[in-house]
């Protein structure tokens, strides 16, 4: 996986992009230099407000800060949705977030299934995020019924959008030959 992680930062995008303006450069200040941001500034632009910054263009609620799932929370769920989508490139992101929110590489690696050291309501959500990812037509009422006794119906609801978009995201930088910063 290392070594696939490494080769995503020498791929070559496949969407051309055309030069930054000085009024780019602006708008984006640092965002500029990278190729992602500059991909959902030009093509993008409602998903942000032309920012260049990403985002999956859902909220919950007039501001946005009604989510409640926790963000470590949902970079191990976002790394995990890329792993069962073999996204490299989100993997690398999501493994540099973990690292940067104290995260261990030993912690990281038992994302791939080892999660006896995460809660009940982790691990059910993980198998619930691996699965809605990798089977979709397989995820039973069973399923919900078990994440929503762990949690509340809101959380599940947030779950399942984050999931989705993640998903999507993965599907998006593969498609475009999104290249990883060094």
């Amino acid at each position: 996986m290392k070594r696939l992680i490494e080769e995503m930062k020498e791929r070559k995008p496949r969407i051309p992009l055309p030069e930054l303006t000085d009024a780019d450069k602006e708008k984006l200040g640092d965002r500029g230099q990278g190729y992602e941001a500059r991909l959902r500034y030009h093509y993008m632009p409602g998903s942000d407000g032309g920012r260049g910054a990403g985002g999956s263009g859902f909220s919950f609620g007039p501001t946005g800060t009604e989510a409640t799932l926790e963000n470590t929370f949902k970079v191990q769920l976002f790394w995990i949705v890329s792993r069962a989508n073999n996204c490299q490139y989100c993997q690398g992101h999501q493994e540099g977030k973990l690292l940067r929110a104290g995260q261990t590489e030993d912690e990281i690696a038992a994302l791939d299934g080892d999660w006896a050291q995460f809660t009940e309501g982790q691990r059910v959500a993980f198998a619930f995020g691996r699965k809605f990812t990798y089977e979709p037509h397989l995820l039973t009422d069973a399923d919900v019924a078990d994440a929503v006794e762990l949690a509340v119906a809101r959380d599940v609801v947030q779950l399942i959008q984050y999931v989705t978009t993640r998903a999507s995201f993965d599907r998006i930088t593969e498609a475009a030959g999104l290249q990883l910063e060094k």
